[in-house]
């Protein structure tokens, strides 16, 4: 497993930081977030939506199998089982994702 090879690999108490967008993910929550935190420029405009175009992408291939997110239960189980310890989580992306914070 990769988590395996690079918990042996990170230098004793280094910490990894992993994210993953959560299964089912509201993408377009990001997009509105984005516009609404305050006015926005004709061109950041344009790049949220770009950016919102290739999320719907990586959502439809998530939905094809090619991708797996998880939700915090699970990544806290594949972290213990990669022999992580501390592992904290916080949400970003608009709530639309995890990062796991964990020590060697």
């Amino acid at each position: 497993m990769l988590l395996r090879e690079l918990h042996r690999i990170l230098k004793p108490r280094g910490r990894i930081i992993v994210t993953s967008l959560k299964p089912y993910a509201d993408l377009s929550q990001i997009y509105r977030n984005f516009i609404d935190a305050s006015r926005r420029t004709l061109i950041e405009i344009k790049e949220a939506r770009k950016l919102l175009s290739s999320a719907g992408k990586i959502k439809q291939k998530e939905s094809e199998g090619y991708y797996k997110f998880f939700n915090e239960e699970e990544l806290k189980i594949i972290m213990r089982n990669s022999w992580f310890k501390k592992i904290k989580i916080y949400r970003s992306f608009g709530d639309q994702a995890n990062v796991v914070i964990a020590t060697k």
